[in-house]
C-alpha cells in the first residue's frame, strides 16, 4: 500500500465512501461479509448502512482528474480519521494532504507536520463560534482542492457497477452499491 511519488504534484487528496451491502432497516441485520462489513453511518446520505468504506488517496493534478495512488477497505463503522492514522506511517514526507472536516484533528496534524506532511482540512467550528476571515478562506480553499476526489469516487463507483454486471449478469441492475 505504498504511496508512489510521481512528477504530477506533491498535493494529495484523501476521502472515503461507503460501499453499502444493506441499507435502511436492513442495515442492522446485514449478514454479508461479516469479517469486514459492519454497520456504519453515511453523513452524506444521512442514513445507516451495513458495509465497508473505501478509502482513497489520490495525486492532485491541475485541470485534470486526480490519479488514485492508494485505496483500502475498512469496516463501515471505522471513522475516516482512524483509518488515516492506521496508514499514516506509510505516507511519504514532504507532501500536502487535503481532506474534508472528518480529518480535522489538530493533534494529528501536528504529528504529521513533524514528518513534513501538511494536512489541510476545513476548520471545524464550535457552536456559536464565528470564524475569522482567514479561517473562512482557509476552509474554502481546503474544500475546493478536495473536490476532484469527489468526482473520482463517482467514476470509481461506476466502474465497480460495470464489473458487477459482468460478474453477475443474472442480477442485472439490482445493484447493491447504488
Amino acid at each position: 500500500m505504498q504511496l508512489k511519488r510521481n512528477s504530477f504534484s506533491q498535493d494529495y487528496l484523501i476521502d472515503s465512501m461507503p460501499i453499502t451491502l444493506a441499507s435502511g432497516t436492513r442495515s442492522k441485520r446485514g449478514r454479508v461479509a461479516p469479517e469486514i462489513a459492519k454497520c456504519g453511518f453515511s453523513a452524506v446520505k444521512q442514513t445507516n448502512f451495513h458495509g465497508v468504506r473505501l478509502h482513497l488517496i489520490a495525486n492532485r493534478r491541475t485541470a485534470s482528474l486526480a490519479i488514485p495512488t492508494q485505496m483500502w477497505l475498512k469496516e463501515g463503522n471505522v471513522h475516516n480519521l482512524v483509518a488515516l492514522k492506521e496508514i499514516s506511517d506509510e505516507l511519504p514526507g514532504r507532501i500536502n494532504l487535503f481532506g474534508d472536516k472528518a480529518y480535522a484533528d489538530e493533534t494529528f496534524k501536528a504529528a504529521l507536520k513533524e514528518r513534513q506532511i501538511q494536512l489541510f482540512t476545513p476548520i471545524k467550528k464550535l457552536r456559536k463560534q464565528d470564524l475569522t476571515i482567514e479561517q473562512k478562506r482557509s476552509s474554502k480553499t481546503a474544500s475546493r482542492l478536495n473536490q476532484p476526489v469527489k468526482s473520482q469516487k463517482s467514476r470509481l463507483l461506476h466502474s465497480i457497477h460495470k464489473a458487477h454486471l459482468k460478474l453477475c449478469p443474472k442480477i442485472g441492475n439490482n445493484y447493491p452499491f447504488a
